[in-house]
């Protein structure tokens, strides 16, 4: 793919690896616009970077569709400086996982039955009017390298967690994500009607929660001795808008 922009309207179902694929330095520049990935053996869409593109020529994908894939639906793979807006991902094993990924720009976007997941050192990313409805926000360090996901920035995140989606039962889950600085504002733990025993947040250090909805209030926060936040502000009743 050259360094000119292109602009990609399709529908990719039922191939055996990956719905589309975008890798390479020279690969940058490029809309996906209105496209459905779909029933595909690998992930819906895969971004290989890293790409030479810079902040101002960012790889996006917009109004899109990933929908039950055998891995991904949404997968970036030290991919710096793509764009997701307006998409949504339901039935695949995560709906999208930013690996070792940095300044990623993800707004509006509804995950169904998936989790949302940040691997490694994906950093300086702004996450913004996410809805994840029977899954989790997983931020994990990457134990290879001891990077971890860092200043990135979380508004209006709606997590409904469902215990059965796998453990730990927790709507925001760190792990072994120390000294983060990670903020989240504006934001929603939820208890799927029926269910019990969730943890509307598990194990952080040195990450930033403020003006968290929790619902129900009872909702437990798992903070212990070696997990701790710089502030915690929970919410009981003022839930947040949510996409």
């Amino acid at each position: 793919m050259s360094a000119t922009a292109s602009w990609i309207t399709a529908a990719s179902t039922g191939t055996h690896d990956y719905g589309a694929a975008l890798a390479g330095p020279g690969s940058f520049g490029v809309l996906f616009d209105s496209c459905r990935f779909e029933g595909n053996g690998d992930e819906g869409i895969h971004f290989g970077g890293p790409f030479n593109n810079g902040a101002t020529n960012p790889n996006r994908v917009t109004h899109s569709v990933a929908m039950n894939n055998v891995a991904e639906g949404f997968y970036l793979l030290n991919a710096n400086n793509v764009e997701l807006d307006m998409n949504m991902a339901a039935g695949n094993t995560a709906g999208l996982y930013v690996k070792q990924s940095p300044n990623v720009v993800v707004s509006h976007l509804t995950v169904t039955g998936d989790y949302v997941h940040l691997y490694g050192n994906s950093d300086g990313g702004r996450y913004s009017w996410i809805s994840i409805t029977g899954g989790r926000l997983k931020l994990q360090k990457d134990p290879g390298t001891k990077g971890v996901p860092n200043d990135n920035t979380f508004d209006h995140v709606c997590v409904s967690y469902d215990p059965a989606s796998g453990a730990p039962d927790s709507a925001y889950y760190f792990e072994g994500v120390t000294s983060g600085a990670n903020q989240f504002t504006n934001s929603a733990a939820k208890q799927i009607a029926g269910k019990t025993h969730v943890t509307a947040i598990g194990s952080s250090t040195g990450n930033i929660m403020s003006s968290l909805y929790i619902q129900p209030a009872a909702l437990r926060t798992s903070i212990d001795g070696t997990s701790s936040f710089a502030t915690l502000t929970t919410q009981s009743t003022s839930p947040p808008l949510c996409y």
